[in-house]
């Protein structure tokens, strides 16, 4: 099908982080997606057999692009690309540059996740933002991020979920798997200038698990991140992050 440019621009950008995350942000996760938001809504759980039809058709290298005719093809059918873990950063980078574009130097842009910072408060101290306890009531903060012209992003396993039993089924699914993410991680805040990295980059993080995690954002030119494990410890990696509970560091 043909696409627009602005399209075009951002498919090749998700391909290009697909391959930059190893497949653990992957865009044509689509029919997995669409698989667990009916069980979401019925609070049961896919047969292993619709996982593994759905996991065959997950491949980002499966998307062929062709920028020249701006036209998108995907090769099997079935494929489904969604773009929930970077359509939401790509906004805010665009909205980020509508005010700038107007000569607007302090501005606070949250889209529910997102959130992007445009200078300092127009007192002139940095922005603070609250990252959620992830196993505490919205607006209990684990703690406290100052920016200045930064996006800080939230993928926890906690926003969209159901319980069966002891396990907790929640929105992020793992593009290798087909499961629910569980990495031992529950929460990833990132900080990026740029809200599309953040956006991608708090997603990959939280099914790549700690270790992993930690060398993707090592890797990543100018991220930062807070990590929360399912005991509840915190890795914070160096750069300017405050205000996080006491004993809170850098990971191993």
């Amino acid at each position: 099908m043909e696409v627009s440019g602005e399209c075009m621009a951002l498919l090749l950008e998700a391909v290009r982080w697909a391959g930059i995350t190893g497949g653990a942000f992957d865009l044509t996760i689509g029919p997995l997606v669409k698989l667990w938001q009916l069980e979401l809504g019925k609070r049961s759980v896919p047969r292993p057999e619709s996982i593994a039809r759905c996991l065959d058709l997950v491949n980002y290298c499966d998307l062929q692009l062709d920028e020249r005719r701006l036209s998108a093809r995907l090769r099997k059918t079935g494929q489904l690309v969604d773009l929930g873990g970077i359509a939401k950063g790509c906004a805010g980078d665009q909205a980020a540059a509508v005010y700038r574009a107007h000569y607007i130097q302090s501005a606070f842009i949250n889209l529910g996740g997102n959130v992007v910072v445009v200078g300092g408060q127009v007192a002139g101290s940095s922005w603070r933002v609250g990252v959620q306890h992830p196993r505490r009531r919205a607006g209990d903060c684990l703690g406290v991020i100052h920016g200045r012209d930064e996006s800080l992003v939230t993928s926890g396993d906690y926003e969209r979920y159901y319980r069966r039993g002891r396990t907790r089924y929640h929105h992020i699914i793992d593009p290798r798997t087909g499961d629910p993410s569980r990495s031992g991680l529950i929460s990833v805040t990132v900080v990026h200038q740029l809200s599309m990295a953040a956006d991608v980059l708090s997603t990959a993080v939280l099914v790549l698990g700690l270790d992993a995690g930690l060398e993707l954002i090592r890797a990543t030119a100018g991220a930062k991140a807070v990590l929360v494990t399912s005991d509840l410890e915190v890795y914070v990696t160096p750069g300017p992050i405050r205000s996080l509970p006491a004993g809170a560091g850098d990971g191993p």
